[in-house]
């Protein structure tokens, strides 16, 4: 809880904001495909009507760089891994499998840094923006407590049908998800509130009022934290 502090100031007020958990089945399982694809449906070719395939994304643990040392941290669960300044793998003590996904890491970070050294100085910046995606499954090592999971999705920029949205005045973009009742599955589990939100009491009832309106049936759990925010 100690993140709803990041959401910012209001009038120079400390921010608050919501913790969202859903059920495993929310998302796809590792190695499943990231991709969302948008296709015409087949039985009526005439009408050109485009059909919305949605598919669960999956989580990617972040990975930590450490500028000082060159390691890379890998933290997923309760473990903590590390890649030296070559990437290659520090521990000897390690499982085969936990072991083979550290080198696939390592090759995968390698390819990444031989490609980028490839690049001229003038196009580096450039080429930086082109790996935004993969950007966001790094962080600074000092943060490596926080052991992260985000979803990763891949979409052209020059695909009208692609399900990116442009979010106005944000200078940023968004996909659309899975709802939270999909197909008859309800995977909204929890809502915890952060501290300082005002008028919790109200925001259940409005936030069990949609969620009937969409269909659902399953008792959603809402709760507001006590966690200081320092």
């Amino acid at each position: 809880m100690n993140q709803f502090r990041l959401y910012g100031k209001n009038k120079g007020e400390e921010g608050t904001g919501l913790c969202l958990v859903f059920n495993r089945s929310f998302f796809a399982k590792p190695g499943e495909t990231s991709m969302i694809a948008v296709q015409k449906e087949e039985d009526d070719s005439s009408s050109g009507k485009e059909t919305d395939m949605r598919r669960k994304l999956p989580l990617y643990w972040v990975l930590y760089y450490d500028c000082s040392s060159g390691r890379v941290h890998y933290t997923p669960a309760c473990s903590e891994y590390s890649l030296n300044r070559d990437f290659n793998v520090c521990e000897d003590a390690l499982k085969e499998s936990e072991r083979k996904k550290l080198q696939e890491i390592g090759k995968s970070l390698k390819n990444i840094r031989m490609l980028f050294e490839c690049i001229s100085e003038k196009a580096q910046k450039a080429a930086l923006e082109m790996l935004i995606y993969l950007r966001h499954l790094v962080k600074d090592a000092a943060f490596k407590d926080e052991k992260e999971l985000r979803i990763l999705s891949l979409h052209p920029y020059n695909d009208q049908s692609s399900p990116l949205k442009v979010l106005e005045g944000k200078n940023c973009l968004s996909v659309g998800y899975l709802p939270v009742i999909h197909e008859g599955e309800e995977y909204l589990e929890k809502v915890i509130a952060g501290p300082k939100l005002r008028d919790f009491a109200n925001l259940v009832d409005v936030a069990k009022f949609r969620l009937h309106r969409l269909g659902g049936k399953k008792k959603v759990e809402f709760c507001q934290s006590r966690a200081p925010l320092s």
